[in-house]
């Protein structure tokens, strides 16, 4: 799971794409608003690696059109990343 902040977006990262690279698939989403139990879905981004373990590539593009590709170590975890620190 990623747990975003925006800096120079707006700060929930709402309409940030973000696609990673695991076990040989390609995978993206994208964070929203308005969705979940009450329109209060939290802004995480969640993925399922099925039997990968790793992540090969992470990378975000924020509503900024800011690209950032942070390392990903390991799978099963919470990573926060926060727009402009992880820049490729």
């Amino acid at each position: 799971m990623l747990d975003l902040e925006g800096r120079q977006s707006n700060r929930d990262a709402v309409g940030a794409r973000v696609r990673v690279e695991a076990g040989g698939r390609f995978l993206t989403r994208w964070v929203e608003a308005g969705s979940g139990y009450a329109s209060q879905a939290p802004h995480l981004v969640h993925f399922g690696l099925g039997n990968a373990d790793r992540v090969e590539r992470a990378e975000i593009l924020w509503p900024s059109g800011q690209l950032d590709q942070p390392e990903i170590s390991g799978v099963d975890r919470l990573v926060q990343v926060t727009e402009g620190q992880s820049r490729n």
